[in-house]
């Protein structure tokens, strides 16, 4: 066990970045120890399992939801006295042995680079081949709470179209049981 904890310390204070097939297995032995317990402080933990799963610095990071047997929806967000402050909702899908992004929303008005729903609107962006393909604007300026809720709403009441354009560029035939 100290050794568990030895590594969440060192990944905390060094941010540096482990193999995938590490982090699986620290984070198996992290539940299995109980990560709050060990830390002591749950917002602690959360920036650590953002790194985990590939989205980091979010202070909700709840598990993907599956849809069906190759896609699932990852949902990430913080919020400022009940608003969302940033947030990433992406559709992903099981091919080669990875999840690879289909479809992705996002919101951080503070990051380099980053999208400010309020002042820019919300958009999409679309990925192919593991590279962002195309964006596509979805709304004027809208707040950033009204956003993140037509994001989600949009990936699931969409999620047929985008997983078969997704299966076609990449060559699938109907693998996805939607």
């Amino acid at each position: 066990m100290p050794v568990v904890v030895a590594v969440v310390v060192d990944l905390l204070d060094c941010d540096r970045r482990l193999r995938g097939d590490v982090i699986r297995e620290i984070v198996g032995a992290l539940f299995d120890f109980g990560l709050v317990i060990l830390l002591g402080k749950p917002s602690l933990t959360l920036p650590v399992l953002g790194e985990f799963v590939g989205i980091a610095g979010y202070e909700v990071t709840p598990p993907p939801d599956r849809l069906a047997d190759r896609v699932q929806l990852r949902t990430a967000f913080s919020t400022e006295r009940g608003e969302v402050t940033r947030f990433v909702i992406q559709l992903e899908y099981w091919l080669d042995g990875d999840w690879r992004e289909v479809v992705r929303y996002d919101h951080d008005r503070d990051a380099l680079g980053g999208h400010d729903v309020a002042e820019e609107g919300l958009h999409r962006d679309v990925y192919r081949d593991g590279e962002k393909h195309d964006t596509e604007e979805v709304s004027q300026p809208i707040p950033a709470n009204e956003a993140f809720d037509h994001a989600e709403e949009d990936l699931r009441e969409n999620v047929e179209r985008f997983i078969k354009r997704f299966e076609k560029w990449h060559g699938v035939k109907d693998r996805s049981d939607l």
